[in-house]
């Protein structure tokens, strides 16, 4: 009995876990936690939103959310999706814009474009007619957080290109329509990173778990 209760102690979720992932990302993950701590009681977590590139070592993470293809860095990777890039806009701007039908007459809209930490811009890309094309805007408004990207375009400033899981729940609302839908590419893939051998752990692989099915 002693050696079951011994057991069972090892088996339970507890302790920290620190999680890295990029705030586009956020709220599907916020919104399991709940579920999460309530279930796992003995468990703690530290989630940092951030864009910076974190090394799981040295920075003391146990997990690593990353957008795009991977290094061989020595850890253990596992996909969690690969999303679609959608482009989209408000109705308000689209019926003041007008509809474009083909992603060179994008040069005639404005694009809410995202810039990362090191100051560049993001160009949309495209399948047209079996090739991928790049397409900027002809006007661009720059942002650097994807959040506030998707506020903007809903509030009418343009269109932008953002994975299906940013703005699908805005399109669900008819807050965003989808544009160029028969032209969307495959995104980048989404993965979680993991030190070898700390996806074992308890209280990391439920955290692992619940990226697996909140970003599916």
């Amino acid at each position: 009995a002693g050696r079951d209760r011994v057991s069972r102690s090892m088996e339970t979720p507890r302790g920290l876990v620190r999680l890295s992932l990029p705030s586009i990302l956020g709220r599907p993950v916020i919104d399991a936690l709940p579920s999460l701590v309530q279930r796992h009681p003995h468990l703690e977590l530290d989630l940092r939103f951030s864009d910076r590139f974190v090394r799981l070592v040295e920075d003391e993470f146990d997990l690593a959310v990353r957008i795009g293809p991977l290094q061989d860095s020595g850890l253990i990777a596992r996909r969690l999706r690969t999303p679609r890039r959608v482009l989209v806009g408000s109705p308000a701007y689209l019926a003041r814009a007008g509809m474009p039908r083909r992603p060179a007459e994008l040069s005639a809209h404005t694009g809410v474009l995202f810039v990362d930490p090191g100051g560049i811009d993001t160009p949309w890309t495209f399948q047209d007619a079996g090739e991928v094309v790049t397409v900027r805007p002809g006007r661009a408004v720059r942002m650097d957080l994807g959040e506030r990207i998707v506020d903007a375009v809903v509030a009418g400033l343009g269109l932008c290109q953002a994975l299906d899981g940013m703005v699908e729940d805005r399109m669900g609302t008819g807050e965003l329509v989808e544009v160029l839908s028969d032209c969307a590419p495959v995104g980048p893939p989404v993965h979680a990173l993991c030190v070898p051998g700390r996806q074992q752990v308890p209280a990391v692989r439920v955290v692992l778990d619940l990226l697996v099915e909140a970003l599916r």
